[in-house]
This record gives C-alpha cells, sequence and structure tokens, in this order.
C-alpha cells in the first residue's frame, strides 16, 4: 500500500494498513542479519595484515570512522530511551550538548595527538609504554569485563523492552533471542575485524536516522497541524528546571552538564573503542575529524530524537486508545517510541528499524 496516498482514520492509524510485526518485517529483519555477515566475510578477505584487520591499515575514512565512533558509544536502549527522557523531563535533558565543544578541545588538543605520535595499535600498548606489562594486562581485564558486561546489559533489556514485545513473542525468549544476537555480531566482527565493524557501524547508524526522520514526517502527517505539537497542556507535567548542581537530583542542569563533559572526555579520550579508531586514520588532523564528526552525528541523532519524544507524546495523547494495554503516555514514556515503530510504520520498515 502507498502510506503517502493513505489516509488518516478517526482512531489515529492509517486506514487501511496492517499493524504489527508482519512476515515482512520478518523477511527484512533476516536478510538484514545475513547482510551484516556477508559484510563481515567480505572484509574478511580483503585483509592482509595484522594491521589491517585491526586498524583497517591506518587508512580509514575520517567520516565513516566518525559515524563509527558515534554508534559505538550510543546505545540501543540510548536510541529508544531518548524520546521518553523528552516526554519526562522536557528539553533539560539534551542540555548536555553544550558541553560538546568543552569536551572536543580537551579531547582532540590534549589527548589525540599524543595517541597519534606513539605509533601504537592499542590503548593497552600505551598503558605498557608508561606503566609497564602488569598494568597492561590488568587495563585488559578491566575493559573487556566492563564491556562484556554492559554489552550484555544493553543487548538483555534492549531485547525485553523493545524487541519481544515489537515480535510479540513471550518473555521466555528473551535469552535465546539475545544468544542469537550476540553470536551474529560476534560472528561479523570477528570474521572482518575493524573494517566490517565501521561499515556495519555506518549502516546501522543510517537505519537509526530514517527511524527517526520517518517517524516525524508521518506523525507529523497524520496529526495535520504543527501548532498541535506545542499545546501548553502537553508541557503541564514537565518539572521547572533546576539550574544548579545537586547530586540528590536526577536531572538539573548543572549535573548534566557535568556528566556529559566527564563521559565524553572519559569514553572518547581513553576508551579503547574510541582510540582503535583514532588510530585507524593517517594522522592527527583525519583523527581530530573523526571525533568532531562522530560529537556532530550524536548532537545531530540527540536533537532529532527530542522532536521524536514530542511527537509521540502528542500522537499518544491524541489517540490513546493506540497505547499498549495497561500503559500511559507519562508512566510508560520509554515505551512510545518502539510501540510508534510497531504500528506506525510500513510494513518492512518496521523490520528495519
Amino acid at each position: 500500500m502507498n502510506l503517502l496516498a493513505a489516509t488518516p482514520s478517526s482512531d489515529g492509524m492509517i486506514a487501511g494498513a496492517a499493524t504489527g510485526f508482519r512476515p515482512l518485517d520478518w523477511a527484512v529483519v533476516v536478510l538484514f542479519l545475513l547482510w551484516m555477515l556477508w559484510i563481515g566475510y567480505r572484509s574478511g578477505r580483503r585483509n592482509r595484515t595484522a594491521e589491517d584487520y585491526v586498524l583497517g591499515g591506518r587508512t580509514m575514512n575520517p567520516v565513516m570512522v566518525g559515524i563509527s565512533l558515534f554508534a559505538t558509544l550510543l546505545s540501543t536502549l540510548s536510541y529508544l530511551s531518548y524520546p521518553g527522557e523528552m516526554v519526562k523531563y522536557g528539553p533539560v535533558v539534551f542540555i548536555g550538548l553544550a558541553a560538546f565543544p568543552v569536551a572536543y578541545y580537551i579531547v582532540s588538543r590534549l589527548m589525540i595527538p599524543r595517541y597519534m605520535k606513539m605509533n601504537v595499535t592499542s590503548a593497552y600498548e600505551i598503558l605498557e609504554i608508561k606503566l609497564g606489562r602488569g598494568v597492561r594486562s590488568l587495563a585488559t581485564v578491566f575493559f573487556l569485563s566492563l564491556r562484556f558486561l554492559w554489552m550484555a546489559t544493553i543487548i538483555y533489556a534492549t531485547v525485553d523492552v523493545a524487541l519481544i514485545p515489537v515480535f510479540g513473542l513471550d518473555p521466555g525468549w528473551v535469552p535465546p533471542v539475545s544468544v542469537v544476537l550476540v553470536v551474529i555480531t560476534v560472528i561479523y566482527t570477528t570474521m572482518g575485524g575493524l573494517k566490517a565493524v565501521v561499515t556495519t557501524d555506518v549502516i546501522q547508524t543510517v537505519v537509526m536516522f530514517a527511524g527517526v526522520l520517518l517517524t516525524i514526517g508521518i506523525i507529523g502527517w497524520k496529526v495535520g497541524s504543527f501548532g498541535a505539537f506545542f499545546e501548553p497542556q502537553l508541557f503541564e507535567h514537565w518539572p521547572p528546571v533546576d539550574w544548579g548542581f545537586d547530586m540528590s537530583k536526577r536531572m538539573t542542569v548543572g549535573n548534566i552538564l557535568l556528566m556529559t563533559l566527564v563521559w565524553q572526555v572519559c569514553t572518547a579520550g581513553s576508551d579503547q573503542m574510541a582510540i582503535q579508531r583514532y588510530l585507524s586514520t593517517p594522522d592527527v588532523a583525519t583523527a581530530k575529524r573523526s571525533y568532531r564528526i562522530s560529537l556532530v552525528t550524536s548532537c545531530t541523532i540527540q536533537l532529532l530524537l527530542a522532536v521524536v519524544g514530542l511527537v509521540v507524546m502528542t500522537y499518544f495523547l491524541r489517540y490513546p486508545q493506540m497505547l499498549a494495554p495497561g500503559t500511559s503516555v507519562v508512566g510508560d514514556a520509554d515505551t512510545l517510541f518502539p510501540r510508534f515503530i510497531l504500528i506506525g510504520l510500513p510494513a518492512g520498515i518496521t523490520g528495519l528499524i
């Protein structure tokens, strides 16, 4: 069915459109996973040396590396939950973007040039040079343990919160679905090395942006009025803005700015996943450019996700019958974006996102 030729029905859905996870969506999911495996296989065939495998031969495109760095540092949970944060707390959540220029200055001026001049292949080599092999080994254990627990939590929570409800499966399927996703990811990244990781990150970033833009466009078309997104009653539940530092509160401007700055400097300036990407570029200038592109991409997606939060809030307040049974707009804000992906996007697109 041509989505643009359809008309909104009284319940907010596209007249005549099926909802839920459809056979075409399943086909898209399977084909997409096979595509990732094929990219891993093809990238692996092109690797000739260990440096090709680990660092892409140090000739990686800074634009792709920057997008890959963005995708690495943005979890699936963040992508799905940022609109919910906008629904519950308002735009104060995104004030942290103001810390990006300071983070860029610190990382690009004080850290990246030093890493690039050392001609190493990983962050662990830097530790060995400065502090010895024992510290390098300990840091490796800490990093792998942290990433193992972090990724396990993200994958499990994403499957439990988003995928299983979208698929309409019993919650007992959460562990096996998580294992399947882990195995597929491990296979294509192991086969292809950094080139496969960067390429698949870029593809997945394009899909993320597509989901955001389609959601904004379709809801805007369904609602039919720009002013509907700025009606005062939509924002009555937002708490007042607290401009100070208060460790007992979650959402203050000072807390958010400090947290964002520390997070960016720590992850982009010392995390192996970031340093590996800088080292995969030819020189200091391209490494800096890759980090700058990462920040620009992150800023853009976060602003768009804020808009998504605004539009899905408007949509589900206008059409409360489209909410999942037993849920509410504010109380279950984190589920609104996944819910719209399921019921509001065309067949095939839902599976892709």
